[in-house]
């Protein structure tokens, strides 16, 4: 079963729906920066969601986004104890546990 959730779009603004994955994992991820100048300079490459002057941005958990992780220009905001937000696991992890 496919959830459906209802967000509004970075740019415009206007109410879109927004799937996640059948195992319920969220398909955007907050991200921080991990310099001033990465704040101030990167934005994601499709969405153009930048950064604002303190805090995360939600990007797509995509390839542009996986690959600022491996550079280590963005991280991941771990989700606190009254956060919901789960964060996307490797399915390639999991399958290799079994």
């Amino acid at each position: 079963m496919v959830n459906i959730v209802i967000k509004p779009h970075p740019i415009s603004g206007k109410p879109r729906a927004q799937e996640t994955d059948f195992e319920g994992i969220p398909k955007v991820v907050r991200v921080l920066p991990t310099s001033d100048a990465v704040r101030k300079f990167i934005k994601h490459g499709v969405t153009k969601v930048g950064f604002l002057a303190e805090g995360s941005a939600e990007w797509p958990f995509d390839q542009f986004t996986r690959n600022r992780i491996r550079d280590g220009d963005v991280t991941i905001e771990q989700a606190t104890e009254h956060g919901a937000r789960a964060l996307p696991r490797s399915r390639h992890s999991e399958s290799s546990k079994t």
